[in-house]
C-alpha cells in the first residue's frame, strides 16, 4: 500500500511492507522540525558525533564492517556486502528516496542523516545535508552532503 506523510517520510518503495525491516526515509526537514524526530533526550547526531563514532571504530576506511548487520546487504561482485555488526548500530541497506520521489538502492546502500547542513546548495536551489552511508561493497563508512529534500534513514542518539 502507498504510504507518504506529508512529504516528510516514506517508506522505500512507498510500501509500508518496508517499514518493518527498514524504517522510514525522512527529508531533512524532518530531522529539523522543532517537535523532534527524536524521543525525548534522544537527538540525531552531527556529522562531528558521526567522526567520532567512525574514529572509535578505527576509522572511515572500516567502521562500515562493524556498523553493518550481519545479513540483509546483498553481495556485491561476488562478495559478502554484510557486515559483522560488532558496534551493535545494526545499518541495514534501506535505500534513500530522491527529491523527485523516485526511490534507489535498497538492498545495497544505507543512507543516515546528520543534524549538520552544509553551506552550499543542491542542485534544487536549496543548502545540502550531510549524511552518513555505508554501501554493500565496501568495509567503509563515509560522509557526504545531499539536498534536503531526499528521504534518508533518521539514527537517534542518547543526549
Amino acid at each position: 500500500s502507498d504510504v507518504c506523510s506529508s512529504d516528510l517520510w516514506c517508506y522505500n518503495e512507498n510500501d509500508s511492507v518496508n517499514g518493518p525491516r527498514y524504517g522510514k526515509l525522512y527529508n531533512w526537514y524532518a530531522v529539523a522540525d522543532l517537535r523532534g524526530l527524536c524521543p525525548k533526550g534522544w537527538h540525531v547526531p552531527s556529522t562531528s558525533e558521526w567522526t567520532v563514532l567512525l574514529g572509535n571504530l578505527g576509522g572511515d576506511d572500516v567502521a562500515g564492517i562493524a556498523m553493518k548487520e550481519a545479513s540483509g546487504w546483498e553481495p556485491y561482485e561476488g562478495r559478502s556486502g554484510n557486515g559483522n555488526n560488532e558496534s551493535g548500530f545494526s545499518g541495514l541497506p534501506g535505500g534513500g528516496r530522491f527529491y523527485n520521489g523516485l526511490y534507489n538502492n535498497i538492498g545495497k546502500v544505507g543512507f543516515w542523516w546528520s543534524s549538520s547542513e552544509d553551506g552550499t546548495y543542491s542542485e534544487d536551489g536549496i543548502y545540502d545535508g550531510w549524511f552518513l552511508y555505508l554501501a554493500q561493497g565496501t568495509g567503509g563508512a563515509y560522509r557526504n552532503f545531499i539536498s534536503k529534500a531526499y528521504g534518508l534513514s533518521v539514527r537517534c542518539l542518547m543526549d
